[in-house]
């Protein structure tokens, strides 16, 4: 009966769903022939712990490609990854895309 009232009691942002937000997308280089980008982002709602975050790259052509991060225990990531298409979506690995955010990169 006391856990169960401890349990009532927790904040109710203990349960709130981990959100992941894509803070900056964009190449590295002016040289269009180089396709590299870093993109950086966060995710909250998951306290301390470190998640992992799966990057789709041109998630809607033919070769799409995924790359795999970690966040700190803060929840910040970034990674550089190679795009042809500009398009990239995050999302908290195993989380089945309910938190999931999308960037494009504006080109020239």
């Amino acid at each position: 009966m006391t856990k169960l009232i401890l349990i009532l009691l927790m904040p109710v942002t203990v349960f709130a769903a981990p959100t992941i937000k894509i803070n900056s997308f964009q190449r590295i280089s002016d040289n269009l022939k180089n396709y590299s980008a870093e993109v950086c982002g966060s995710v909250s709602g998951v306290g301390n712990a470190s998640v992992s975050v799966e990057l789709t790259v041109d998630e809607k052509t033919k070769n799409p490609a995924t790359y795999m991060t970690w966040t700190s225990k803060k929840g910040n990531f970034c990674s550089v990854v190679t795009t042809y298409a500009g398009t990239i979506v995050a999302k908290i690995n195993g989380d089945d895309k309910r938190s999931s955010n999308t960037m494009t990169i504006e080109t020239k």
